[in-house]
């Protein structure tokens, strides 16, 4: 039975790194001219992302120097009203990332339970974090502050795209129910453990 619950404990741990990279996480509606899309309704059209699509897509696809970026916004002056939240929100999901990996680590290495109810608690203020630095981050797209012309550098873009929201997608939900479980699961052992001692004596 130990060695079950080691599994379930570092499987619950992982999965959070697969979800984070794998999983959509971001989810956003924009609007597009009803010319270009040939259709009667508002133009309104939806898509979402993972991390490994937001950076095959759009890093890769269009040569960003994410170290140039994060740096100091290059001169792009919509990018500076981003770059300190979006490195808030870069600390905030490596964190999470490291709590993950550290839970797994424990699982696999100590059947104690208390380190992976710590590290389930702790990765859900982290994702608390994450969400609170990505709203502050969109917060001047959603304003029309910034626009993806200024972002890009192609004034033809703001004009034809305008987004209406940006919201952190299933990836983050599924990771926040995955810190979720590896609490309930590790507290259910706990409580087990206790009234077993009890029994004993």
């Amino acid at each position: 039975m130990k060695i079950a619950d080691r599994i379930v404990r570092a499987l619950l741990s992982f999965t959070v790194i697969i979800v984070a990279f794998f999983t959509d996480i971001v989810h956003w509606i924009y609007d597009l001219p009803t010319e270009i899309l040939n259709q009667q309704d508002n133009g309104l059209t939806e898509d979402s992302f993972s991390l490994y699509e937001i950076y095959t897509q759009f890093i890769d696809g269009f040569n960003l120097n994410l170290k140039e970026m994060f740096a100091n916004g290059g001169e792009n002056e919509a990018l500076l009203l981003l770059v300190p939240f979006a490195k808030c929100f870069a600390v905030f999901f490596i964190l999470t990332l490291v709590i993950a990996l550290v839970s797994g680590i424990i699982s696999i290495v100590t059947s104690k339970k208390s380190p992976s109810f710590i590290c389930g608690g702790l990765g859900i203020v982290s994702l608390i974090g994450m969400m609170v630095s990505f709203n502050k981050m969109v917060a001047p797209i959603l304003s029309g502050q910034v626009t993806l012309g200024g972002l890009f550098n192609i004034p033809m873009l703001g004009a034809i795209v305008n987004i209406q929201t940006i919201n952190l997608s299933s990836a983050w939900v599924f990771m926040l129910m995955l810190f979720i479980g590896l609490i309930l699961w590790s507290l259910s052992y706990l409580l087990t453990s206790e009234k077993n001692e009890t029994k004993a004596r």
